[in-house]
């Protein structure tokens, strides 16, 4: 992410000061930006890189850690949102099935593809949560898909899905 107005400055520093995750949330394509047209559901990011790029801008990079809900929603005085969320509980680890694998090496060459932005991603491709999450991230989709996809609560009914996605994207190629 490039960040340069002084809320998200602000926020940035704050996170780092205090180790500390800031919320990411989508915001509805046929919406106007604003509090009241964000999805319901984010994730938290936490800073693990961060540098001045050549333009002057804050250059950070970030990993996504647990996904919640929010509850409400308030402005700052500088137009910062601030959400009061509820944490929802990680997914549990699940195999791929058999008949998904191959999903893997879809995100795993996607991952390759995208080096050096991808290139310190832990990659766990046999677990069913982080092989949809990474693939749902990595695919082509509109935001309200992905959207979905990070509301679902199943690994392997997202990997499904997901697959389908795939099909569609390698025939419309």
């Amino acid at each position: 992410m490039r960040v340069f107005e002084p809320r998200y400055l602000d926020m940035v520093s704050h996170c780092m000061r205090h180790d500390s995750c800031f919320g990411v949330v989508g915001v509805q394509e046929e919406s106007p930006h604003g509090s009241d047209h964000i999805f319901g559901v984010g994730t938290a990011a936490r800073i693990i890189d961060w540098d001045r790029s050549d333009d002057g801008l804050l250059a950070i990079v970030t990993r996504g850690e647990q996904r919640f809900r929010i509850e409400s929603v308030s402005k700052k005085e500088d137009g910062l949102d601030v959400a009061k969320v509820i944490w929802l509980e990680p997914e549990p680890t699940l195999e791929v099935p058999e008949n998904l694998k191959y999903l893997a090496t879809v995100v795993l060459g996607l991952l390759e593809e995208f080096t050096p932005m991808y290139g310190n991603v832990p990659r766990n491709p046999d677990d069913a949560s982080w092989l949809g999450y990474r693939l749902a991230e990595l695919l082509p989709l509109p935001i309200a898909q992905k959207q979905l996809y990070l509301e679902m609560d199943d690994p392997v009914g997202r990997l499904q899905q997901l697959a389908k996605d795939v099909s569609h994207l390698r025939s419309d190629a």
